[in-house]
Parts: structure tokens; C-alpha cells; sequence
């Protein structure tokens, strides 16, 4: 029995630290308390494997803390916890002995929803496993400040657990609301976890995410309770790997634009300094650009009779011979009206 409570106190007291925590400071409070005691009532992770390096431990049923957020500063204001309103879920496990157990819930994808003894009804906490899983329950349902699923005010529906229950349909989502979360996801590149998501738009359901054409929810894995991600129409989800949030992984920066230079899309205008009629080629100047050899084979059809090229304007692609020497590849003369209903070449 001194053993059993022990391992409450030790839950209550991971509970008040958000469920996780690393192990060295654990055990400076529960002493001469050793790992293998502990593995068979909580999660211990190394945190680079097994080679004498930091531990965390972890309630069942949590996913221990990433390196960046043990190293986050001790300090960090503690962001508020979202709460979800009164939602409706099954027991999914339930441990009499350790005070705590978990809901699964389709209104919730973050996982398995937290529950402590005291949040269940006083004529239930003292239940077995056998009486209370299965269960359908109300909840009140929020999400931690550590991105945890966790469950309040918990009351026991009388119908059977596979009784469908009965909801009244819910409205749908404002337009000026849908397009705030629109905005919100094409920040975020078109798509990111479900439920760092519904932390930005609290009180929002997800059927009345599903409702809407604007989203698209496609879950991680086939796993019960797994994650889910939120994207916009035609935008793939990534999927985290190795059981890491995908959000927690770098994201690659963009790629730097391409220098502006001259090329195939990118054009200069200029105008003909020198033209040889005899020879029929001149040469061209532009900003950034002198002495562009062209040659009447290189003008359109409609001018290549113009005796007088010289100052004429032209927008033309640059390009270089095999001499290396500038030349254009395409031109196109500009025109301007004449005057007399007309048009004219136009010179510099």
C-alpha cells in the first residue's frame, strides 16, 4: 500500500509539471528512487539513447518533450490552456490504482484525452477497470499549454457504449471566420498540425472544419487516436517521421530568387546607333548592353525593306555568338502612331 501511494504522489506530482519532466530533478525530490522501479508505472526516454546521457519521465500515454523544448528557458511565460467546451468521448483505459486514465474522443485529434480521479464523479473514482472502460462520458475538453488533450468535469451517460449519441447539427463556420483560418493556413504554407491549428481558433469543432470546402483533415496514421493535419484543397500534408512532430523538424528556407539577367523571358530595348544598308547589319545600344550586332535576317518581315534603320527602337533577347560577341537573337521593333491615322517606327 506505502508503494501504491507513492506512485500516486509521484503522478500527481508529474501532473503539476505538465506530465513530463527531466528525470535528474524528479529524482532530487523522490530519493533513492532508482529507473527500474519506475519503468513499469511511467515512460523513461533517454534523450540520445542509451550512453549515459539526460533522462525524461513521462505519464503514460504522453509524448515525451523534444531536445528543443528541454531547452527551452525555465523562465518562458506559460501560454494558457484552450479549452474546447463540453465534448463527448469513450474510456479508453482507466488504472484505479495510479488515480488517472484516458478518453478517446472523434471531436478531439490530438490523441487520447488526460483524465485525473478528481475529475470523475464522486460515486465513480472508486470503479474498476472492467466498469469504467467502455464507458460513454461528457467532458469538459481542453488542450495544455504543452500541446496535451486533457479532460475536466467528467459526468457518465447512461446509454450503452455503443449507442450512437445524438447531436444536434452544429452551424456553420462564419465566412469572415473561414477566411481568417484560410489566411492563417497559407502562412503556414497550406497545411500544419490539426492541433496547434485549433489552438489558434479555440471553440472551433472539427466537424465544423469538415462542413466546410475551404479544408481538407487527413489523419497521420491508421492508429487510434493518432494526429491529424489540416491542409488547404490540393496542398499535400507532411507527415512527421520517426514519431517527431513535423512541425518540431527544420523547414527548409526558400530558395533565393534567380538574379535578374538577360535571357529568353527577360528582354532590353534599345535602339539601332549604326546601320549599314549596303551591308544590311548594324549594331544596337541598350542600358548595360553596347555594340549588339543584328542583321536585317533578324527583323520581322514587315521591316526588313527599311532603308534607314538608324535610331530605331527595339525591344530584342540578347545572346552571344560563337565569337562571343553580343548579338540578339529575336527583336521587336516598337511602332507609335504618325499622326494621319496611321503608324510609324519608332526612334530614339
Amino acid at each position: 500500500r506505502q508503494r501504491q501511494e507513492a506512485i500516486v504522489a509521484m503522478t500527481e506530482y508529474l501532473e503539476d509539471r505538465g506530465g513530463s519532466m527531466d528525470f535528474g530533478k524528479f529524482a532530487s525530490d523522490f530519493k533513492a528512487v532508482k529507473k527500474s522501479q519506475l519503468e513499469e508505472h511511467f515512460q523513461l526516454t533517454a534523450e540520445d539513447g542509451d550512453k549515459g546521457g539526460r533522462w525524461t519521465i513521462t505519464l503514460p500515454g504522453l509524448d515525451p518533450p523534444t531536445p528543443q523544448a528541454r531547452e527551452a528557458p525555465a523562465h518562458r511565460e506559460r501560454s494558457p490552456d484552450t479549452r474546447l467546451g463540453r465534448l463527448a468521448g469513450k474510456v479508453s483505459s482507466w488504472d484505479h490504482a495510479k488515480g488517472f486514465g484516458f478518453i478517446k474522443s472523434d471531436e478531439v485529434t490530438e490523441g487520447d484525452i488526460y483524465f485525473r480521479k478528481a475529475a470523475l464523479p464522486p460515486d465513480a473514482r472508486g470503479m474498476s477497470r472492467q466498469a469504467l472502460v467502455g464507458r460513454i462520458v461528457e467532458f469538459d475538453g481542453l488542450i495544455t499549454a504543452e500541446g496535451k488533450p486533457r479532460a475536466e468535469a467528467i459526468a457518465l451517460l447512461d446509454r450503452e457504449p455503443d449507442e450512437p449519441r445524438r447531436e444536434e447539427p452544429l452551424p456553420d463556420l462564419p465566412e469572415d471566420k473561414v477566411q481568417a483560418m484560410v489566411d492563417f493556413l497559407t502562412e503556414q504554407g497550406g497545411h500544419m498540425d490539426y492541433g496547434k491549428f485549433a489552438n489558434q481558433f479555440p471553440g472551433t469543432k472539427k466537424t465544423q472544419i469538415t462542413q466546410s470546402d475551404q479544408f481538407v483533415l487527413v489523419q497521420e496514421s491508421d492508429k487510434p487516436g493518432g494526429r491529424w493535419q489540416i491542409t488547404l484543397p490540393g496542398v499535400d500534408p507532411i507527415f512527421a517521421e520517426d514519431g517527431h512532430d513535423e512541425a518540431q523538424k527544420a523547414r527548409a528556407p526558400p530558395p533565393p530568387p534567380a538574379a535578374l539577367a538577360p535571357c529568353e523571358s527577360l528582354w532590353l530595348i534599345g535602339c539601332v546607333k549604326r546601320w549599314d544598308p549596303k551591308k544590311q547589319f548594324g549594331f544596337m545600344i541598350a542600358d548595360g548592353a553596347d555594340d549588339v550586332f543584328v542583321h536585317r535576317n533578324d527583323l520581322p518581315q514587315e521591316i526588313q525593306g527599311v532603308k534607314n534603320m538608324m535610331g530605331v527602337e527595339m525591344a530584342f533577347e540578347l545572346t552571344a555568338g560563337e565569337d562571343g560577341k553580343r548579338k540578339v537573337r529575336t527583336v521587336r521593333p516598337l511602332i507609335q502612331p504618325n499622326g494621319r491615322g496611321g503608324w510609324q517606327l519608332r526612334r530614339a
